[in-house]
C-alpha cells in the first residue's frame, strides 16, 4: 500500500508475496513450495495449527482446515520421492528409536530422511532461539490447571504423555498414552497452564503412580543458536539384526551438549530379544551460564525370551549424573540397575513368578537389593496367590532398612465374570518392614465390567510399617482401550451443522460411561493420607513417589494429604449438546474447586449457539494466597444459505482474584511467582461482532432492473469493544475502549466498483478518538487482478490494525495479482 505524497521523503512502500505450489519436478519429485514475504516469525504458529477458540468459536458450517505447508518462518520447501524426502520448515526430529539418544524437538530447520530395505538415515539442522523444556507432574485427581514449569511457550510444539510407572520399579514404564490437543487437554501458552477433559488421577487402578510427561519449547535464548543431528541404521535381509548410530548437538543459552550413540538389537528367533546400547554425552556452559558441565555416560543390556511356558528378562543399566540433553526421565539419573524377572507356567491353572533385582545410587551412596517369588492359581473363576518379599535398603548414611514380607491374596470372579472381588495382605516375618516400600500392606479392590471396553475400578489400601503408615484409596473408570477423543467419536456423529472437532474442542469434555443414546457420566474419586508424613532420609529415590502415600508435589514435596472427586455428565440430543464437570480437591497444601458448563445448539441450517462457563478457586494455607478464575463466552453464528444477512459474535468476560498475595512467592497451584502484594482483582468484558447484508433480489415490489440494481450492494460492519474495571488494593481502575469500522461496495460492471470505508478507533472512556475513512474505485483489468484507488479524509497509524486495512490519511493506491497454475498456460510453460 502507498499514498500518494508531494515528496519521495512522505512516499510509503509496503507490498506481499504469497505463493503455494505443488507438483511434480522431472517427473521424479514430488515439490510442495510456500512463501510468504509478509509472515512474522513471533505471529506465526508451529505446525499451521489455529487455536479454535482463537477467534469466532462458532461458524455454523462443516469447513475443515488442514495444514500442508507449515513453517514459522516465509519459507517452506519439500522435494520427495517413495524413500526419501527433504524439506526445510516445521520439523519434528523425530529420533525415537534408541532408548538412551532420544532426540524429540519440535524446530523449524532442514531435515531429510532416507528409509530403505537395509539402511535408513535421518538428519536434520536448526537454528532456533527456543530452548527445550521437560516436566513430570504427578496427576491430583482433577482435569487442571496443571502449572507446566515455563511460560511463553512456543504454540503447538508441545509433545503431552501421561505416563504410568511401576510403583517398585521406576525404570518400568507399565503404561504410555500420547495426547492430542483440543481433543485430549487444552493450553495456555503464555501462562504454561494445561488443563485435561478428563481427570488425571495420582495413581492407576493397580496403584501405580501416575506422571503427566509435557515435552516444549520455550522462548528465553536471546539468540539463534545451532541445533542439529542425525541417525543411521542398518538391517539385515532376515531382519534378525539392526545396529544404529546416532549424533546429536544441542545448544541453549546456557550449555553445549555433544551426544552420540550406538545400539543393537538381535532377534535369533521369534522368542528371543537382546538389546544393547552405549551413549555419551559431554557438556559444556555456554554464555556464563551455570549449567551442569562434564561428560557422562550410559549404557544398557537387555535380553528378553517369551515362550508359551516360560518368559525371562535379564537386563543391566547404567546412568550417570549429568547424562544426555534432557529427554529422559530424571528418576533414572545417577543410578545402575540389574536384574532378572521369570514366569513359568508350571501348570494349565498353575504359575510361578520370581524377580530379583539391585538398584545402585551413584550419587548418594544409597542401594536397594530385593527379590520376590509368587505362586498364583488360577480356574477361570478363582484366583489364590502367596509369596514371599525380602528388601534390604541401605541409606546414604550406612543406615539398614530390612524388609520381610509374606503375602496372600485372593480374587473371585462372579456374574458371568463381570464382577471381580479381591483381597490382599502383606505382613511382615519377624517384625521386619522398614523398607519403605515393602511395609506390612492390606488391600481390598472390585472391578465391573459396565461394557466390555468400559470397568468401575475401585481400591483401598492400608500400608503400616515401621517407616510408612499411609492410606490410599482410587475409584474411577478405566478405559481398554483408550480411545483418545472419547466423547468426540459420538459427538461427529450428531447431525449438527457446527464443525464436531472444532465445536469439541470448544465446549467438550470426556466422559467415560455412555448411559443410552443422550447420556454419558464420569466419576473418580484420589485419596492418600499418611499418619505421620515421610522421612525423607528413608526415601530411596526422591524423583519416584513411595510405593504406598507418596506423591510428588511442588517445592519437592514427598507426600501430601489429599481427597479428590471429578464427576462429569454429558446430555445429546439431536440438535442439542449440554456438557459439564464439577471437582473439588481437599488438600493438605490447598484446597481447589473447579465447575465447567458448556453448551452447544443448533438454531437451523447455517445457524449456531454455543457457551462456556469456567470456575476454578485455589485457597492455600498458611501465608498460601488465594486465586479465583471465572471465563465466560457465548458465541452466536447467523449464516443461512438463503439469508441477506449473516453474522457472527463472540462475548467474553473474564475475571482473576488474588487474595493475601506475597510477591516473590507462587501461586497456590505452583507456577511463576507473583508479582504484586495483598489483594487484586482484573475483570475484562469483550464482545466482537462481525456483519455482512449482501441484498438478495427476491423483493416482488422491484422490477427485474431494481432487483439487478439492488443485488450489486455490499455492506459489512464490524465493532469490537471491551472494557476493562480493575482494582488493585484501595485503588480502581477502569476503562473503555472500542474500534467500529464499516464498508460499502457497489459494482458497477464487471471491471469496476466503487465503495467507502470507515474506521474509528475509541480509546479510554472516549479520551482519545482517531478515525480514518473514504471513497475508493477498484479496477480489475483482468482475471485474478485488481487496483484500488482510495483517498482517507483523515487517519491514524495502528501497526496492528493496518493488515486489515490501510487506515493512515490521505491518497494511496494498492495492487493485488494472484496466479496459478492456468494463468500462463497460453505461453507454454
Amino acid at each position: 500500500m502507498e499514498p500518494v505524497a508531494e515528496t519521495l521523503d512522505d512516499l510509503n512502500a509496503d507490498a506481499r508475496l504469497a505463493l503455494y505450489a505443488k507438483g511434480r519436478v522431472r517427473g521424479k519429485w514430488l515439490m510442495t513450495l510456500a512463501y510468504d514475504s509478509d509472515k512474522e516469525q513471533d505471529d506465526a504458529r508451529f505446525g499451521g495449527v489455529i487455536d479454535p477458540r482463537a477467534y469466532y468459536t462458532i461458524y455454523a458450517d462443516r469447513n475443515e482446515t488442514r495444514y500442508d505447508a507449515a513453517s514459522v518462518r516465509k519459507l517452506y520447501l519439500r522435494l520427495e520421492r517413495p524413500q526419501f524426502y527433504a524439506m526445510f520448515g516445521d520439523i519434528e526430529t523425530g529420533i525415537s528409536e534408541p532408548e538412551l539418544a532420544r532426540y524429540q524437538r519440535a524446530l523449524n530447520g532442514g531435515k531429510a530422511e532416507y528409509r530403505g530395505r537395509n539402511f535408513a538415515a535421518t538428519a536434520f539442522v536448526a537454528d532456533t532461539p527456543y530452548r527445550f523444556r521437560r516436566d513430570e507432574i504427578q496427576g491430583n485427581g482433577l482435569t487442571g490447571p496443571y502449572q507446566l514449569g515455563a511460560r511463553d511457550i512456543l504454540p503447538n510444539s508441545e509433545r503431552i504423555v501421561i505416563e504410568t510407572r511401576d510403583r517398585l520399579r521406576s525404570e518400568r514404564i507399565v503404561d504410555s498414552v500420547s495426547m492430542t490437543r483440543h481433543v485430549d487437554y487444552d493450553i495456555d501458552y503464555l501462562s504454561g497452564t494445561i488443563r485435561f477433559r478428563s481427570p488425571v488421577l495420582s495413581r492407576s487402578s493397580d496403584l501405580d503412580p501416575q506422571f503427566i510427561v509435557a515435552e516444549y519449547e520455550v522462548d528465553g535464548v536471546g539468540q539463534r543458536v545451532l541445533n542439529a543431528g542425525g541417525r543411521v541404521s542398518y538391517q539385515s535381509n532376515d531382519e534378525k539384526l539392526r545396529v544404529g548410530a546416532t549424533f546429536i548437538h544441542d545448544e541453549d543459552g546456557n550449555a553445549k551438549t555433544n551426544l552420540g550413540g550406538v545400539d543393537a538389537r538381535y532377534r535369533p528367533n521369534i522368542d528371543t530379544e537382546v538389546r544393547a546400547e552405549l551413549a555419551v554425552s559431554d557438556a559444556k556452559s555456554a554464555n556464563g551460564g551455570n549449567a551442569a558441565v562434564g561428560t557422562a555416560k550410559a549404557w544398557l543390556i537387555e535380553a528378553e525370551h517369551h515362550s508359551s511356558n516360560a518368559d525371562f528378562l535379564a537386563y543391566v543399566r547404567e546412568r550417570e549424573s549429568g547424562f544426555g540433553a534432557g529427554q529422559l526421565n530424571r528418576g533414572e539419573n545417577g543410578t545402575r540397575k540389574f536384574g532378572v524377572d521369570a514366569r513359568l507356567r508350571a501348570a494349565r491353572t498353575l504359575s510361578l513368578t520370581a524377580s530379583a533385582w539391585q538398584e545402585d545410587y551413584l550419587d548418594t551412596g544409597a542401594r536397594r537389593r530385593a527379590a520376590r517369588a509368587l505362586a498364583e492359581y488360577d480356574n477361570g473363576t478363582t484366583v489364590a496367590r502367596a509369596g514371599l518379599t525380602h528388601a534390604d535398603d541401605r541409606l546414604s548414611d550406612g543406615t539398614r532398612n530390612r524388609s520381610n514380607i509374606v503375602q496372600f491374596g485372593a480374587t473371585e470372579r462372579l456374574f458371568e465374570k463381570r464382577l471381580e472381588l479381591d483381597a490382599q495382605t502383606e505382613f511382615a516375618l519377624g517384625g521386619k518392614d522398614a523398607s519403605i516400600d515393602f511395609p506390612t500392606r492390606h488391600r481390598l479392590g472390585a472391578r465391573f465390567a459396565i461394557h466390555r471396553d468400559v470397568n468401575l475400578v475401585g481400591s483401598y489400601e492400608i500400608a503400616d510399617g515401621d517407616t510408612i503408615k499411609a492410606r490410599t484409596a482410587r475409584l474411577g473408570f478405566d478405559l481398554a482401550p483408550w480411545s483418545g477423543a472419547r466423547l468426540l467419536a459420538t459427538a461427529n456423529q450428531q447431525e449438527i451443522g457446527e464443525y464436531g472437532p472444532r465445536s469439541f474442542a470448544a465446549y467438550g469434555l470426556s466422559q467415560s460411561l455412555k448411559l443410552g443414546e443422550r447420556w454419558s457420566v464420569d466419576v473418580s474419586v484420589d485419596g492418600n493420607r499418611t499418619l505421620g508424613g515421610i522421612r525423607a532420609s528413608d526415601v530411596i529415590n526422591v524423583n519416584q513417589p513411595v510405593a504406598s502415600g507418596g506423591f510428588l508435589g511442588d517445592n519437592a514435596t514427598l507426600t501430601e494429604d489429599f481427597l479428590a472427586i471429578s464427576t462429569g455428565a454429558t446430555y445429546r440430543a439431536d440438535r442439542w449438546t449440554l456438557t459439564g464437570r464439577a471437582e473439588y480437591r481437599d488438600g493438605e497444601i490447598a484446597n481447589r474447586y473447579g465447575l465447567t458448563l458448556g453448551g452447544l445448539r443448533q438454531l437451523g441450517e447455517g445457524r449456531a449457539l454455543g457457551a462456556l462457563f469456567t470456575y476454578a478457586k485455589a485457597s492455600g494455607s498458611g501465608t498460601t494466597p488465594t486465586t479465583e478464575v471465572i471465563n465466560f463466552e457465548m458465541s452466536w453464528a447467523h449464516r443461512p444459505a438463503n439469508s441477506a444477512i449473516s453474522w457472527l459474535n463472540k462475548s467474553e468476560f473474564r475475571s482473576d482474584k488474588v487474595r493475601d498475595a506475597i510477591a516473590g512467592q507462587p501461586g497456590p497451584i505452583g507456577g511463576g511467582a507473583l508479582t504484586i502484594d495483598g489483594d487484586a482483582t482484573s475483570r475484562r468484558l469483550l464482545n466482537s461482532l462481525s456483519v455482512n447484508w449482501t441484498p438478495l433480489g427476491d423483493r416482488e415490489s422491484r422490477g427485474d432492473a431494481g432487483r439487478m440494481w439492488y443485488e450489486r450492494g455490499e455492506f459489512g460492519f464490524f465493532w469490537g469493544t471491551r472494557y476493562n474495571f480493575d482494582k488493585f488494593g484501595a485503588d480502581d481502575v477502569k476503562g473503555w475502549s472500542n474500534l467500529i469500522g464499516a464498508d460499502f461496495r457497489f459494482n458497477l460492471g464487471e471491471h469496476v466498483d466503487v465503495g467507502a470505508s470507515g474506521t474509528v478507533r475509541v480509546g479510554t472512556d472516549a479520551d482519545t478518538v482517531n478515525w480514518a475513512g473514504g471513497p475508493t474505485v477498484t479496477l480489475a483489468p483482468m482475471k485474478n487482478a485488481n487496483i484500488t484507488f482510495g483517498y482517507n479524509f483523515a487517519g491514524f497509524h495502528d501497526r496492528d490494525f493496518e493488515d486489515a486495512r490501510y487506515s493512515r490519511s490521505g491518497a494511496y493506491v494498492t495492487f493485488k495479482l494472484k496466479f496459478d497454475q492456468t494463468s500462463f498456460a497460453g505461453l507454454g510453460l
